[in-house]
């Protein structure tokens, strides 16, 4: 991510192909590895680096570390790019060398979990965390925990996959208030229709809300599959349960999340969402 700042004159320097693998910037006599772009102000001072490939076509695509720099030399932001898209890890940080922000990046998308931090003032300082949240291409989704400066929880919001908020929670002093539904969340990772042929493979997200403080238990199935198939895959994550199955026979089926919230006298309240979708013969 460059960072534009008014007022200031850029100086690019790169490699040049006349001179040995190595070349020597204007910033203080440090040497530049050839695959290094490095952008100066008028003053010599560094403010954003990164490395780079060129592709068979010319094109100059940032590949592999980038970082950007405040005016004190502190590292802004950090982060990995893959053929000019953000791939990986980032962190962003304040000018007093904090943390600030750090998560995930899937093709160029923010996925996974975040985290941001309050400002602690010095980068020697254990950073305390501001929000955690989870994110999937692009969009903020599920789980989002909101914190204050003493580490206590303040509230708790479910975003659904069209990144709406669709459940919220908050904790203070003497009362615990809430707003939405305990329900479970569907995204149809494959991105299809709802008909299938046989041999395609069935990929779907199921998303539950779970604010501390209640307990739920949760269940996917797959309505439809005879018992001597093998069984679909679930794997368990923190915000969802990853749902993958190889459709081996034509026929109508029907996946069913249920999002049980149990109260305090073991009283229970199910809420439930299914999809059905078709599975044709292979043409």
């Amino acid at each position: 991510m460059s960072q534009t700042k008014k007022g200031m004159r850029y100086i690019i320097i790169t490699f040049i192909i006349v001179l040995p693998a190595l070349v020597l910037s204007s910033c203080g006599g440090e040497k530049v590895p050839d695959n290094v772009v490095q952008v100066l102000d008028e003053n010599g001072k560094k403010l954003m680096e990164y490395e780079y490939t060129v592709t068979a076509n010319g094109d100059t695509l940032k590949h592999g570390q980038y970082r950007s720099y405040y005016e004190n030399g502190q590292i802004e932001i950090s982060s990995i790019y893959v053929d000019d898209m953000k791939e990986g890890a980032e962190h962003m940080y304040f000018e007093n060398g904090s943390l600030k922000m750090s998560g995930w990046y899937k093709n160029d998308k923010a996925d996974s979990l975040w985290t941001a931090f309050y400002d602690n003032s010095g980068k020697d300082t254990e950073p305390q965390k501001k929000t955690v949240g989870y994110w999937f291409r692009g969009e903020k989704v599920s789980h989002q925990y909101f914190y204050r400066q003493d580490g206590t929880l303040e509230q708790y919001r479910f975003y659904n996959p069209m990144e709406e908020l669709f459940y919220k929670r908050e904790y203070n002093a003497d009362t615990i208030t809430e707003d939405g539904c305990i329900c479970p969340q569907l995204v149809m990772v494959n991105e299809t229709n709802s008909v299938f042929e046989v041999g395609d493979t069935l990929v779907a997200r199921v998303y539950f809300v779970s604010p501390p403080g209640v307990e739920t238990n949760y269940t996917v199935q797959l309505e439809g599959i005879p018992e001597s198939h093998n069984p679909p895959l679930q794997q368990v994550y923190d915000s969802y349960i990853h749902y993958k199955y190889v459709l081996q026979q034509p026929g109508e089926f029907t996946i069913v999340a249920t999002n049980t919230r149990i109260g305090t006298d073991n009283e229970t309240e199910d809420k439930v969402l299914s999809f059905t979708f078709v599975v044709n013969t292979a043409q």
